[in-house]
């Protein structure tokens, strides 16, 4: 399997192309069904034939500038060789970068600390503080919204990107900082239930002690 493209087509008419597509879709009268294809930073970090930035997972969620390069090399390989209804090429008006903990926030947010599992380039994972000690929630107060465990680190990119951005080009474009603050978004309340007590405890909790199960959730969408 390669991970390049060898033949791609000319990135002007593609994108001429791809605009007509999405022209018809949205006006109602599509022309063929749009298709696009997704993927994640992973598959970058992950990937040695992808990954030569030098940079570890580890790395990602620790290191500004370590983002920075990993989602510009990612937005490059992605922009030269995935070929669906998305534009090709350096991108007109610059490169977008973003705040990515992955799926870490919510629970990170609540004080679950990142464990990396002694392997830099895994994907780190959030620990499930509740999970020994269900009765801890109790003591548990609403963190700060943009302060608050995991979001501090995530505001002090945010930061840091906004200002290494003033002057920073990459293959002749501008690189843009991140348009909205992090975490604005939330994987689902059940789910950072999971992420805090661990999801088989949770639905056993459901059934033995709906009292503790519904404190919990309370606690989760009041904060």
């Amino acid at each position: 399997m390669s991970w390049f493209l060898r033949n791609p087509p000319d990135f002007e008419e593609h994108n001429a192309e791809v605009a007509a597509v999405w022209n018809s879709y949205h006006e109602g009268c599509p022309q063929r069904i749009p298709v696009l294809v997704h993927g994640s930073i992973r598959n970058l970090i992950q990937n040695p034939e992808l990954n030569d930035t030098g940079y570890t997972f580890e790395d990602f969620f620790t290191d500004p500038e370590a983002q920075i390069q990993c989602q510009l090399a990612y937005q490059k390989w992605c922009r030269h060789h995935i070929l669906c209804d998305r534009e090709m090429g350096p991108p007109k008006d610059g490169w977008m970068l973003s705040i990515d903990f992955q799926n870490s926030y919510d629970a990170g947010w609540f004080g679950s600390p990142l464990q990396y599992d002694g392997d830099a380039n895994a994907l780190p994972d959030t620990i499930e503080i509740l999970k020994k000690d269900k009765h801890r929630l109790h003591k548990m107060e609403c963190p700060d919204p943009l302060y608050g465990g995991l979001m501090g680190r995530a505001m002090e990119f945010y930061e840091y990107m906004c200002e290494r951005c003033r002057d920073l080009e990459f293959e002749g474009r501008p690189v843009l900082p991140p348009r909205t603050l992090p975490g604005e978004g939330c994987d689902g309340p059940l789910d950072a239930a999971y992420k805090l007590r661990g999801a088989a405890e949770v639905c056993l909790d459901m059934l033995a002690d709906p009292d503790y199960y519904h404190a919990l959730m309370d606690f989760i969408t009041t904060c």
